[in-house]
């Protein structure tokens, strides 16, 4: 099933009426669920509208139940959909934020690539340098070659 998008799409779908029938207790399962509907419409069918649409669906759940994992991962999608406008970079921002509350080393690396990606593209070539450099740290400190090798290159 690896890369078979629609299959997915439609078992997450079938996911959805279910958690739908939960009502309070199944709302958390509906935030997990439209994240994962987001990033199959972002990667796998390169359809932005539909996954902002399914990202902003999660961050409402995800706040209303002060889950910041979800919050923070619907930003940081919300963030690379909307890239190219300012409000990226505000999005980019809240998400390090709550991943950095959380501890979590692997996304506070990603966003700090992503980051350095929005100062290069801004010309702003020294932040986008340290932003890239804390990525690599952060790569190097978890062992993770993959994104030593790959994670912080352009673009």
């Amino acid at each position: 099933m690896l890369g078979d998008f629609h299959e997915g799409s439609a078992f997450l779908e079938e996911s959805l009426g279910i958690w739908q029938t939960l009502d309070l207790e199944g709302e958390q399962g509906l935030a997990e669920t439209f994240r994962w509907l987001g990033a199959i419409a972002f990667w796998g069918e390169s359809d932005k509208s539909t996954a902002q649409s399914y990202f902003e669906q999660s961050l409402q759940i995800s706040q209303k139940y002060s889950d910041q994992y979800g919050s923070a991962v619907s930003m940081f999608y919300l963030g690379r959909i909307n890239y190219s406008s300012e409000s990226a970079l505000g999005m980019f921002e809240k998400s390090l934020d709550l991943f950095r509350q959380l501890s979590d080393l692997y996304h506070i690396g990603l966003i700090f690539m992503h980051l350095g990606w929005k100062s290069r593209d801004q010309r702003g070539f020294q932040k986008a340098h340290l932003f890239f450099a804390r990525c690599l740290a952060i790569d190097e400190e978890l062992k993770f070659k993959e994104g030593i090798a790959a994670r912080c290159r352009p673009g």
